[in-house]
This record gives structure tokens, C-alpha cells and sequence, in this order.
């Protein structure tokens, strides 16, 4: 402060003796005692850090026959979601695996991964947290040891399957007779609901003469994807688990019957 007083005093000074207009006191850069000027302060976190640093909430589906470690769902009223659970983690962070993904019976079968149904089309594979939050994810299941053909009874209920069969035998190329059945193709039923999260599977009896065709609790599944894979290998989603696969399309009451008129996602529900 005396520093800056003589040198105020020095000016008015050579004001005097020169007549000058007026000289302009830079400030004097202090360390935040009075009359200087602070420092900027040091910023501690970025405040512009990306938004996958903060944890998101993922709802998994476990269906009726799967457990996150050892606990069934719970219902979650206001997404109208049942046999449900909270996932909270940061994107990109894995998603809960077979360790914690267990069944409620060994013949239930074994987790497979988590999917997402979008649109119309097949789902989607995830193995990551979503970066979005409030993502619904279901969990699937192979190697179960479901109901044969007519109906079966476990607990006094009884449980009604209705066969559903795939047509194959229209020509899909316009220079060749080749069909979803060619190549010894096999086909498999992933079916599912949206409600409950349930969802198989099933591999479909190859008839011979183009048409396949499997048993189905429609009571239990509202939904099912045909995929067309390779006749020693299982389906999957993901990329070389299956050659074609129809969109996702809903059971249709008074049909039992669906006829692939494209190679991919075209066709049409008649009756066998």
C-alpha cells in the first residue's frame, strides 16, 4: 500500500509540472487482502464433465423364472413393468451376468444376455449399461426344458399349447426356387412378452415338405421373432447367429400360421 501511495504522489506530481491530461493507474494485483485484486479461483471439478460419469438407472426384466442374486422382481407400478429390477451404474459399466443371473429351477435353463425391443425390428444386444437412462432391458434364456404339444399340468393348472407353424415354400428369388427352407435351414421361434418379460427360444420341428412348426403357450408369450440360422447351430442375436429373421411380430388370435413371403421381415399370418 505505500508502494502504491508514492506512486500516486509521483503522478500528481508530474501532473503538476507538465500539464498532462490524464494518466490512468493500473491496478495493483494483490493476494485477496484489501484493495487488491484476487486471483482467479482454482476450478476443482470440471463442470462440464460428459454425462456418462453420472449413473443411470436401467430397469431389467428377469421374467417369472429368473433371479438377480437369488431374489425375484419386483413390480414397479408406474412403468407398468413386473419381475423387474433397478440396475443403477454408469454407462458403458457391465451388465449383471451369469453370476448374478440365476433361474428359479435348473430345467428353467440358463441366462443367455440382455436384449431391447425396438420398433418393429429384431432386438438388440446389450452387454453394457445404456448411456440413455430408463432403458428397459429383458433378460433371455436357453436350454430350458419346455412343454411338449397339448397341454400339460404343473401345480393343479393347466397350461393349453397351440402348434404354430412357419411357411417356407414360396420363392423368394425371381431366377430360382430357393425359400427360407433351402440349405437344410433351420428356423427358431424367440418368443416373449412385453408384460412379464417371459420370453424361450424354441427350436421348430422341420416338416419336410417346407414347413416348420412348434408348440406355443400363448397364453404365457404375445410376441415372436422366426429366425433362419444354420441347422448345427443355436440362434442368437448377434451378428452370424441366424441368416434371416422376420420383424417382431404379435400372435394373431384365430391364426396359426406364418408365411415368409421375403427374405427378411416380410410376411403374412394364415391358417394350416
Amino acid at each position: 500500500m505505500k508502494l502504491r501511495k508514492r506512486f500516486l504522489a509521483l503522478c500528481s506530481t508530474l501532473l503538476l509540472l507538465s500539464g498532462c491530461g490524464e494518466i490512468t493507474v493500473p491496478p495493483i494485483m494483490g493476494n485477496g487482502g484489501d484493495g487488491g485484486a484476487k486471483a482467479p479461483e482454482q476450478q476443482g471439478d470440471n463442470p462440464n464433465k460428459p454425462e456418462n460419469n453420472v449413473p443411470v438407472d436401467t430397469y431389467l426384466i428377469l421374467s417369472s423364472v429368473g433371479l438377480y442374486k437369488g431374489e425375484k422382481g419386483k413390480s414397479i407400478e408406474e412403468k407398468m413393468l413386473e419381475n423387474a429390477v433397478v440396475f443403477n451404474a454408469l454407462p458403458g459399466a457391465d451388465l449383471p451376468g451369469k453370476d448374478d443371473i440365476t433361474t428359479i429351477d435348473a430345467s428353467k435353463g440358463e441366462f443367455d444376455g440382455w436384449v431391447s425391443y425396438e420398433g418393429t425390428g429384431f432386438p438388440t444386444v446389450y452387454t453394457k449399461v445404456p448411456d440413455a437412462a430408463g432403458m428397459i432391458l429383458y433378460a433371455t434364456f436357453k436350454n430350458g426344458t419346455g412343454g411338449g404339444g397339448g397341454s400339460s399340468s404343473q401345480s393343479g393348472t393347466t397350461t393349453q399349447y397351440t402348434t404354430i407353424y412357419l411357411d417356407a415354400t414360396q420363392h423368394l428369388n425371381p431366377d430360382d426356387e430357393q425359400t427360407w427352407a433351402t440349405g437344410n435351414a433351420a428356423v427358431t421361434m424367440h418368443v416373449w412378452s412385453y408384460t412379464t418379460g417371459d420370453n424361450a427360444m424354441i427350436k421348430m420341428s422341420n416338416l419336410n415338405n417346407g414347413f416348420y412348426s412348434a408348440d406355443v403357450d400363448l397364453g404365457k408369450y404375445t410376441n415372436v421373432i422366426f429366425l433362419r440360422h444354420a441347422n448345427d447351430k443355436e440362434a442368437k442375436f448377434e451378428d452370424g447367429g441366424y441368416w434371416n429373421t422376420t420383424g417382431d411380430l404379435l400372435f394373431v388370435a384365430d391364426k396359426n400360421c406364418f408365411k415368409v413371403t421375403s427374405w427378411n421381415y416380410n410376411g403374412v399370418w394364415t391358417n394350416k
